[in-house]
């Protein structure tokens, strides 16, 4: 079997590999990302969290500077180890990150790049997280499960959030079941949280916009009807109805 020596050696800015080149990539990776889909200019601040070993050893291993160098867009195998003093200087004083070497944004390496010394990530012990304001928008819909939260409300309560970002997160929270759209005519969307909970249906009056939370009983209905005609049990229903409330159609 034929070995070379890219097998046994990875070229990176050291330490440690494993502390560096990997980080170093999957920052680069998540800045070309947003490049790719156009995402790039709308971002307006970026978090990063190392989790495990990276989060336990990685600031004495030097995978702090691997993930600045990456987010600006330098590639562990091509950068000049002479230039990366310069570089890492150049964003610490600063304050500011030029993401993907091209969008100038403020970063504070004190406050948006921290290592958890405790927590892993369960598909990888050595794992990093990028985010751009999720945690702040399911922290908002939690604090507000019991009403509905609308797009205004939210851009007003996280201000620090670029939009795209806010959206993006909408669509994987309702993709996941933790929150259901709801339009009403001539307002703008909400979204209630409903993760917890059996019964996710609303009445809409499309006159007045008043909503009701569905009851039990029209949904133990659906359910029985599903399963004797289709055979379909434990359902979880999902839908919104719209109609004239029993006080505007008596108007």
């Amino acid at each position: 079997m034929a070995v070379s020596v890219l097998d046994l050696f990875k070229i990176g800015i050291g330490p440690s590999s494993s502390h560096t080149v990997g980080p170093m990539r999957a920052a680069r990776m998540f800045a070309k990302a947003l490049a790719r889909d156009g995402l790039l200019h709308d971002v307006s601040r970026v978090e990063v969290e190392l989790y495990g070993s990276l989060g336990a050893t990685g600031k004495g291993h030097g995978s702090d500077k691997a993930v600045l160098l990456g987010l600006a867009g330098h590639e562990p195998d091509k950068v000049d180890p002479d230039d990366i003093p310069a570089l890492l200087d150049a964003v610490r004083h600063s304050g500011c990150l030029a993401l993907d070497g091209t969008h100038a944004l403020r970063f504070d390496e004190k406050t948006d790049l921290r290592f958890n010394r405790i927590e892993s990530l369960p598909l990888h012990a050595n794992g990093m997280r990028i985010t751009k304001g999720r945690r702040e928008l399911l922290q908002l819909i939690l604090d507000n499960r019991a009403r509905r939260v609308g797009l205004r409300e939210i851009h007003a309560r996280l201000r620090d959030v670029d939009r795209t970002s806010i959206y993006r997160n909408l669509i994987a929270f309702e993709r996941l079941g933790i929150i259901q759209a709801i339009k009403l005519p001539d307002h703008d969307k909400s979204y209630q949280y409903v993760l917890d909970r059996k019964i996710h249906h609303f009445y809409i009056c499309k006159a007045c916009g008043n909503a009701r939370r569905g009851n039990r009983k029209l949904f133990e209905r659906i359910e029985a009807a599903l399963r004797d005609l289709h055979g379909f049990a434990k359902a979880n229903l999902s839908v919104v109805f719209y109609g004239t409330c029993a006080t505007c159609a008596s108007t």
